[in-house]
């Protein structure tokens, strides 16, 4: 096939760095030929080490940069005119549009797309405080996705509660196929870092609790730091990882309201590219998530990578398919809440779990069977078949 792979998120950072650009340099090596175009903040595209790294890693797969001027009418007018002029000196088959923006763009071209919508993406507006339910943007957009998914050559989400979701509702009939692919990992960025490779503050026999990134709309900031404290207080040893782009000073100041002292605590700015040396071998990682109706379709990028690391994860929040799969896979700890009393009892859930000598072989075993990039790259190629068919 030859397709444009379009993503309004970017490429640059988060899960498109992660994601959309080992899709696009693995879907190239199975034969396709491939075009990537996203839009990108202008102060990243500024970062020319960063921008040479991303294009390292595409391999050769060509690389069309729209700068996200945050003006929406200017930057769909933008994206109509890029997207016409790639697929026309591409011949594109067909694009593969991970996101609303990128499937309307197409949409409005009238070229065969694949609708890989990721989540629910105005009710997300509405649960993340942008939007009311009963504004004009919410409606707006929920005309255009039920137009998206009608017209779309193939349909993917992220979770099989996304795809109950969109039956339930109505959205795609019965008898069609709604592809299903997590949010994968790149196994050959992520895995078990042996001690000697890792950063020096990973390093040791201590426990580690890691927090990585995790101060977005979705997630709660004051409950993550709440579960390290007390994770802390009850192991003399441990220390706290806090990995993101934030300040680290209020991060620090509300662990000391906590009781914990500084040098328990490591905030830290990391690259994507490091990652796997920070988190390697810690006791498990920390993602408390907002409990929100919209999440059913959603997959947290990190924890295909924490597991990818051998390390296992405590999480909250309705979030896709996550509960169920760290309960029937054994590597990981899901809260209904984030009271006092559902955290100590995650603690002590945890507890045991890390007893079991083989922990960090069976996460990784769970990544590899089931966030893989191979596994999103079979549906790829099915759904891009069914959408040109």
């Amino acid at each position: 096939m030859r397709a444009v792979l379009a993503t309004y998120d970017g490429v640059l950072s988060g899960p498109g760095r992660s994601q959309t650009v080992p899709y696009a340099r693995g879907l190239a090596e199975r034969g396709h030929a491939m075009v990537l175009l996203s839009y990108e903040l202008p102060e990243r595209l500024a970062d020319t080490q960063l921008v040479a790294e991303v294009e390292a890693a595409l391999d050769g797969v060509p690389w069309v940069r729209l700068p996200w001027r945050r003006r929406a009418p200017g930057d769909l007018a933008a994206g109509v005119r890029a997207l016409r002029r790639v697929a026309r000196e591409h011949r594109a088959d067909v694009v593969h549009a991970r996101g609303y923006v990128p499937a309307l763009l197409a949409r409005v071209l009238r070229l065969p797309y694949v609708f890989d919508m990721r989540g629910f993406w105005p009710d997300e507006r509405v649960d993340g405080g942008l939007w009311e339910r009963g504004s004009a943007g919410y409606r707006t957009w929920k005309r255009i996705e039920r137009s998206l998914l009608a017209r779309a050559g193939a349909v993917i989400v992220l979770a099989q509660r996304g795809r109950d979701e969109l039956q339930r509702a109505g959205l795609v009939a019965d008898d069609r196929t709604i592809h299903v692919v997590p949010t994968c990992t790149d196994l050959e960025r992520f895995g078990v870092v042996p001690e000697a490779d890792r950063v020096p503050e990973a390093r040791g026999a201590g426990a580690r609790w890691v927090i990585l990134g995790g101060t977005s709309t979705w997630y709660l900031p004051e409950a993550m730091l709440d579960l390290g404290a007390r994770a802390l207080a009850r192991d003399g040893t441990a220390v706290l990882h806090v990995l993101t782009q934030d300040d680290p000073a209020p991060v620090i100041a509300e662990l000391a309201r906590r009781g914990v002292p500084d040098a328990r605590v490591v905030v830290r700015s990391v690259r994507h590219a490091d990652v796997p040396r920070w988190i390697s071998g810690a006791t498990a990682g920390i993602a408390l998530l907002r409990d929100a109706p919209s999440k059913v379709a959603s997959c947290p990028t990190k924890l295909g990578e924490f597991l990818a690391c051998g390390v296992p994860l405590i999480v909250s929040g309705r979030c896709g398919d996550v509960d169920s799969l760290l309960a029937e896979e054994r590597v990981g700890v899901s809260l209904d809440d984030v009271s006092d009393v559902a955290l100590e009892a995650g603690l002590d859930r945890m507890a045991d779990l890390c007893a079991s000598p083989d922990l960090a072989a069976r996460c990784r075993g769970v990544a590899e069977r089931r966030f893989a990039v191979s596994i999103a790259l079979d549906v790829y190629e099915r759904a891009y078949r069914e959408a040109v068919a």
